[in-house]
C-alpha cells in the first residue's frame, strides 16, 4: 500500500497522516530515517485507514447534524419573538374592540355595569377571532419539535389536516401520514400530544367517519 492509496482509502491527506505518524498515532505505517513514510503492515495500516474514514464520516455527520439544530434553534427564537410581539398586537386590538362595543352598547342601549362589560367583551373575541387564533405560530412551533426533516414534514401535514383537513385532501387519516413519511401510527399519535390546547379535542377520525358514511 502506497502513501497515495492510504490518502484515498482514509481520506486524509497527506499531510494529516504525516502528523499523525509524527504523534505517534498511526498503525502499520512509520518513518524511514530518510524522512519517508513506510507500510510494514499492509493489513494493519489498511484497518487503520478505514477507521480514518470512518471517524471522519462520523465527523462530518455530526458536522451536519449540529448545523441542522443550530439553523431550527434560530428559526425557533425567531418564532417565539415574533409571537410575543403578535401577542401583544392581538391584546391590545381586542381592549380596543372591547371598549368599542361597551360604549356602543351603552350608548344605544342606556345599560352599563359589568354584564355589558363581558357580554363585549364576548362578542369583541368573536370579532377578531382569527386574530386571536395565531395558527401560523402554532404550526411553525409545532413542526420545529421535529428532530429529522421527514418529521418536521410529517408534523406539518398533521397540524393541517387537524385545523383543516380539506386543505390535505390526499390525507383521510393518521395512517396515511404514517404511511406517506415512513413512520408508524403509534408516532404520529404521538405527535397529537404537543397540539395546541385548542386542538386536543379534534381528530382525524371525524373526517374518516363522514368520508365514509353512506348519503341517507
Amino acid at each position: 500500500m502506497t502513501v497515495e492509496e492510504m490518502v484515498s482509502r482514509s481520506g486524509y491527506s497527506r499531510q494529516r497522516l504525516n502528523k499523525l505518524v509524527d504523534a505517534g498515532l498511526s498503525r502499520g505505517v512509520r518513518r524511514k530515517p530518510s524522512g519517508r513514510l513506510e507500510v510494514f503492515d499492509q493489513e494493519l495500516a489498511a484497518r487503520w485507514c478505514d477507521l480514518l474514514r470512518m471517524r471522519k464520516v462520523d465527523r462530518h455527520q455530526r458536522n451536519i447534524a449540529r448545523i441542522e439544530w443550530r439553523d431550527r434553534l434560530k428559526v425557533r427564537r425567531m418564532v417565539i419573538a415574533s409571537q410575543t410581539v403578535f401577542n401583544k398586537i392581538a391584546g391590545k386590538a381586542l381592549l380596543e374592540a372591547t371598549e368599542s362595543i361597551r360604549k356602543e352598547i351603552t350608548k344605544q342601549s342606556g345599560f352599563f355595569g359589568a354584564g355589558v362589560d363581558g357580554y363585549a367583551r364576548d362578542v369583541a373575541r368573536r370579532s377578531v377571532k382569527d386574530v386571536l387564533q395565531p395558527t401560523g405560530f402554532q404550526r411553525a412551533q409545532f413542526c420545529l419539535k421535529g428532530r429529522s426533516e421527514a418529521t418536521i414534514q410529517a408534523r406539518g401535514t398533521l397540524f393541517d389536516f387537524i385545523v383543516s383537513p380539506q386543505q390535505v385532501p390526499e390525507i383521510r387519516s393518521y395512517a396515511d401520514i404514517a404511511r406517506h413519511y415512513g413512520c408508524t401510527r403509534a408516532a404520529v399519535s404521538a405527535m397529537c400530544k404537543d397540539l395546541p390546547p385548542e386542538l386536543l379535542s379534534r381528530s382525524g377520525r371525524t373526517h374518516s367517519v363522514r368520508r365514509m358514511s353512506k348519503p341517507s
